[in-house]
């Protein structure tokens, strides 16, 4: 999500069943950036919660490989 005048960006991510929601402030939308910072959360997060979360298919994803290999 970008903010007004492109300033501000955020990512999200939500899992399914609870639909429990991180909302990360992110520099840009570069997918190198977005992976790096949803690694970081998502390590520090239960790994019970994992399991059944989803993000957005954007092209600020595509570098997801990178979370699973960070995430491992």
């Amino acid at each position: 999500m970008i903010g007004k005048d492109l300033k501000r960006t955020i990512g999200t991510i939500v899992e399914r069943k609870k639909r429990f929601t991180l909302i990360i402030q992110l520099k840009s939308k570069k997918a190198m950036e977005v992976a790096i910072k949803f690694s970081i959360i998502l390590n520090k997060l239960n790994p019970i919660y994992k399991k059944s979360m989803t993000y957005d298919n954007g092209i600020e994803m595509a570098r997801h490989e990178i979370i699973m290999e960070i995430q491992e």
